[in-house]
């Protein structure tokens, strides 16, 4: 008898969690109610009927992130009182602000002083600030959790994964025409996305002088799928310098380029690749008379290494580049350093 008795508990225990379909506003309102009363995500669930593991979920996925008004954007313990110049090793003539007010490089990306105090609160459960005491004087990067703008997010998201893929036939035929070639040559459909995926107004923020550059992994070598672990730099932020932040505005001033918010159009309104690119240089080295064809790649590093012989430090080297360690910042640093040697040595002999 007690062990039917423990069944029947166990069964109605379970019942708490028996909704089915997704989550309207009702829902997200008796969540967001929950929360600013400080209740946990059990007891949320049991009084909508869901899962305690779906309530978290809703609301680390669909919470509001609101920017902090730290003093000059920086969230360094120090920012107010410091006094540093010159980080990127600029000389004293080239440069008269403080580091804390360039817009060219994030100094807390290159201070040996940085001491972020950023809070760390929303990283666990509730994952937001709706019960903080604090939350209306905070300056701090925070979350909040609002059921309207939850309940918009969720909807828009649905939408635009049902949109499909916004592409005219000629669009169709042509990267199908692309693709075919390229994986008839052996190249993974990892190489080929990475080498002619087109950049977007989504991934420029002309306000935060930055781009987003998605790369893709690949599993087995036959599947792809994005890298969202920012940790695992699957997406690589860049800062944009003033001139290539006035080119952009340029082009938004002009309107075009925002056909399928692509930036850059080339003929016949397809968006423009990478392969474009390398084969107009391809023919500005055979019009000079150049033999070796060089590549988007080549010019960039051609780029990094005029840098390094200007004196650019490895810090500013990684930060213009966007690489992920100092390893391949240092390499460009001691090619300049070698190529500086060589000439010394040839002005010796020559003189």
């Amino acid at each position: 008898m007690g062990v039917f008795a423990s069944e029947n508990i166990i069964q109605a225990d379970m019942n708490y969690y028996n909704k089915s379909g997704q989550m309207d506003l009702t829902d997200r309102v008796a969540i967001e109610t929950g929360l600013c009363r400080g209740e946990s995500f059990k007891k949320i669930a049991k009084r909508i009927r869901r899962h305690p593991t779906t309530v978290a979920h809703e609301v680390f996925e669909n919470r509001t992130y609101i920017k902090g008004t730290n003093f000059a954007g920086k969230d360094c313990r120090h920012v107010r009182t410091c006094a540093v110049k010159n980080l990127c090793d600029g000389s004293e003539d080239a440069c008269n602000y403080r580091c804390k007010h360039c817009r060219g490089y994030d100094c807390t990306k290159m201070c040996k002083r940085y001491e972020s105090v950023a809070c760390h609160k929303p990283d666990k459960p509730p994952y937001v600030c709706n019960t903080c005491k604090d939350r209306k004087l905070c300056i701090k990067d925070k979350y909040v959790y609002s059921a309207p703008y939850a309940d918009a997010a969720v909807s828009r998201r649905r939408s635009e994964s049902r949109q499909g893929i916004h592409l005219t036939e000629e669009q169709k035929v042509f990267v199908d025409e692309l693709v075919t070639r390229l994986v008839k040559k052996g190249q993974p459909l990892t190489h080929i996305y990475a080498e002619h995926e087109a950049l977007k107004w989504s991934d420029v923020f002309l306000e935060d002088k930055l781009i987003m550059i998605t790369h893709m992994i690949d599993i087995d070598n036959n599947y792809c799928e994005y890298n969202k672990s920012h940790e695992t730099e699957g997406m690589h932020e860049l800062d944009l310098s003033d001139r290539a932040i006035m080119i952009l505005e340029k082009i938004k001033s002009k309107n075009y380029g925002f056909r399928d918010d692509f930036i850059f159009l080339g003929k016949n309104e397809n968006y423009l690749l990478t392969e474009y690119c390398n084969k107009n240089i391809h023919r500005a080295c055979k019009a000079l008379g150049i033999n070796k064809n060089f590549t988007t790649h080549d010019c960039r590093r051609y780029a990094a290494t005029q840098a390094a012989l200007r004196g650019m430090s490895t810090a500013a080297l990684q930060n213009a580049f966007g690489w992920k360690d100092k390893d391949t910042a240092e390499h460009y640093v001691q090619v300049a350093a070698a190529k500086k040697e060589q000439k010394r040595v040839l002005v010796d002999v020559l003189n």
